[in-house]
């Protein structure tokens, strides 16, 4: 059974994982945005894939991290509760 105190600290990190994403999907945005402008003015030949491909699976790695974590948080927050039920 989990305690209590390791579901706090899991939100700690839920809370941590939450931060990375946003900064990750900022990061793509911006980089995405800087792919955009190269593919428009042309300099973006052989490199536009490369770039875009390096900020999407950044962002994407931090959302299924994001994901894991939640889910896993969810399962413990509902045995906490079973618990607290069983001990009413």
């Amino acid at each position: 059974m989990v305690s209590e105190e390791e579901v706090l600290r899991y939100i700690d990190s839920a809370r941590a994982e939450i931060q990375d994403v946003t900064v990750n999907m900022l990061n793509a945005d911006d980089g995405l945005r800087a792919v955009k402008e190269l593919i428009r003015t042309g300099g973006g030949a052989g490199i536009a894939h490369t770039c875009a491909a390096g900020y999407i699976e950044r962002a994407q790695g931090a959302c299924t991290n994001m994901s894991l974590t939640a889910d896993k948080l969810l399962r413990w927050l509902a045995a906490c509760d079973k618990r607290k039920d069983g001990e009413e």
